[in-house]
């Protein structure tokens, strides 16, 4: 028997790991709603699912903006009905690779902005409506850098921490009102993220000798793989986790 569709919301889905996943969700048979600061790349996200066969929208928020979150969910719903499945996927490293000395205030608060405040915002305009029909699932793309204080941007790393800490204490809080909050850890992706950061010739060595380290760069695909996973009946007994994909990189 194929498993009831349900409602997807995807945050940073106009591309690389976001892209991966709503792609992932939609051919499981999901109904996917596609978000991004970049609603034309969220559109054409949402345009090839839809061509695809897949029911599939876009939505444009800034995620560290609750009313531009609020206005965003409230779209959506009166579209397609409440969030049941929630991946809170956007991210970024405003700073690089830089160090605290070298890390400005405005590339800090960009970071924790994105990376902790939007899944913060995310999820608490969600979970009400969750834990009023007994359950939900909220998935979170952190980092190895969420884990480990190897050499990443200082509010990169800062921040994957934290959202590490805002999922297990989604799990702690909530847990055991039908709530399954997780985080995926991947290591190095080939998503695209790096591409962004400032190009300085000390950041691109930093990057190049990250790069060589790696046993072998992620795909997309592969991290979509493992939200998908943790949204499914087969990881009913996961709740809290920060599952590392890193190729064994963080092993020695």
């Amino acid at each position: 028997m194929a498993p009831t569709p349900r409602t997807v919301l995807v945050t940073g889905a106009g591309r690389g790991i976001g892209a991966a996943i709503a792609r992932t969700f939609a051919e499981g048979g999901d109904t996917v709603v596609v978000l991004d600061i970049a609603d034309d790349l969220a559109e054409k996200t949402a345009l090839e699912l839809r061509e695809s066969g897949h029911d599939a929208f876009s939505v444009r928020a800034d995620v560290s903006r609750s009313d531009e979150v609020d206005a965003a969910v409230d779209a959506m719903e009166s579209r397609v009905g409440p969030v049941e499945v929630l991946i809170n996927n956007a991210g970024l490293a405003a700073e690089g690779l830089a160090g605290v000395v070298d890390v400005d205030e405005a590339a800090w608060d960009t970071d924790f902005g994105v990376n902790v405040k939007g899944p913060f915002l995310l999820s608490k305009r969600v979970l009400p409506g969750m834990l009023e029909r007994g359950g939900g699932i909220i998935v979170t793309v952190a980092s190895v850098a969420g884990l480990r204080g190897r050499r990443a941007g200082a509010g990169y790393t800062a921040s994957k921490h934290a959202v590490v800490g805002l999922t297990r204490s989604i799990t702690a809080s909530y847990g055991r009102r039908g709530i399954r909050c997780n985080a995926v850890c991947p290591g190095g992706v080939d998503s695209g993220m790096q591409a962004g950061v400032p190009g300085d010739e000390e950041t691109a060595r930093l990057v190049a000798e990250f790069r060589a380290t790696m046993p072998r760069r992620g795909l997309p695909d592969e991290v979509a793989s493992i939200c998908h996973f943790l949204a499914s009946d087969g990881a009913s007994f996961m709740n809290g986790a920060a599952v590392v994909a890193d190729a064994g990189w963080t092993v020695p």
